[in-house]
């Protein structure tokens, strides 16, 4: 719920995004962007329109790893800092365990129908099932 005084049902926020209690917009995580946080960013970037390059943003400030190791993005309150997309850790060089996905590999892929999880994406679908999870049979 959203507004002054609550009574706006907030939209759906995908890939751990979250509703502002202010505007009721979604609020997206590193590396994921659109209305509800639907569209995944290409490999090395974030923001809520993708513009950022994790490429020199790492912690140590010396990041030359195009897959975003040791990069640590950070959005206002109440979402805080974690790692770019599949990364996790202190010092964001632990790889997502398998199953897991996203930024601080805090999501967790659920893929059916051959579906395989992406660090990255998720649930990456084969042949004609669509959906978060691979459960939708595209006509």
């Amino acid at each position: 719920m959203y507004g002054s005084d609550c009574s706006f049902i907030c939209p759906t926020c995908h890939h751990g995004g979250w509703c502002d209690d202010v505007s009721g917009d979604c609020v997206c995580p590193p590396g994921f962007m659109g209305k509800n946080c639907e569209i995944g960013c290409p490999r090395i970037n974030y923001g809520q329109s993708c513009q950022w390059d994790c490429n020199n943003n790492d912690i140590n400030g010396d990041n030359d790893d195009p897959n975003c190791r040791r990069v640590m993005l950070c959005l206002p309150d109440p979402y805080g800092c974690s790692c770019a997309r599949g990364w996790k850790g202190l010092d964001c060089q632990t790889p997502c365990a398998a199953g897991e996905y996203g930024a601080g590999c805090t999501q967790r892929c659920d893929c059916k129908n051959g579906g395989t999880c992406d660090v990255i994406k998720g649930c990456v679908c084969v042949g004609d099932w669509t959906g978060p999870s691979c459960e939708d049979k595209s006509k």
